[in-house]
């Protein structure tokens, strides 16, 4: 798979700080997914999380598979060893390519698969797909709910797969999307970021 610079030159930091967390002996909660997750830490919105240290692996633009391509080339080294991982991934199959709402699944559930297998015993935060669009008639919005029904209907069996469902928190009563929380109807405010940071930290302490 080609990586261009700009994206290349990302997946190496990603790597490197992942890299350096496993050296440090982990305890570093590690975020998977695309822009939505990478503005945690590239817009400051990782200060909500303090006080656990994090290893972003978001990449704006990213869909599914190339995600996957990260975590199998370098992003994921032996003895991560983390706290937990947050996944929430996907959109940009559907905004991107329209993709089948199956095949995000399928992509979201490799994903799962690999974190699986780098850290067993360490909790996976799963977030279905946030609301795309403003109203509920959007084709974005068709497509991402289809693929978090298909997701959600074939999750593994997996002690410590906890799923972390915050679409309605970003919808006022007749479903469209609240866009103080969300100004373009896809990425968060940092009102929608502290309300996805309070859930995290919720999680994390059960």
């Amino acid at each position: 798979m080609g990586v261009p610079e700009g994206r290349r030159a990302r997946h190496e930091a990603q790597v490197a700080a992942a890299e350096r967390s496993a050296r440090l002996g982990g305890g570093a909660l590690v975020m998977v997914g695309d822009s939505i997750t990478q503005a945690w830490q590239t817009e400051g919105h990782d200060t909500l999380l303090r006080p656990y240290r994090t290893v972003n692996l978001g990449t704006s633009g990213d869909r599914t598979e190339q995600i996957i391509w990260r975590l199998m080339n370098g992003a994921l080294p032996e003895r991560l060893r983390p706290l937990a991982f947050t996944l929430m991934a996907g959109t940009n199959n559907a905004g991107l390519c329209r993709d089948n709402p199956i095949h995000i699944a399928d992509g979201v559930l490799r994903i799962i698969e690999l974190l699986d297998a780098a850290a067993p015993d360490v909790p996976i935060l799963l977030y279905p797909i946030f609301p795309r669009g403003h109203r509920r008639s959007s084709e974005m919005r068709k497509i991402t709910s289809k693929a978090n029904d298909s997701l959600l209907s074939r999750l593994p069996r997996r002690r410590r797969l906890i799923v972390r469902d915050l679409r309605n928190a970003f919808l006022d009563d007749e479903g469209n999307v609240k866009r103080r929380l969300m100004p373009d109807y896809l990425h968060l405010s940092r009102a929608g970021y502290e309300i996805w940071a309070a859930d995290i930290k919720a999680a994390l302490a059960r």
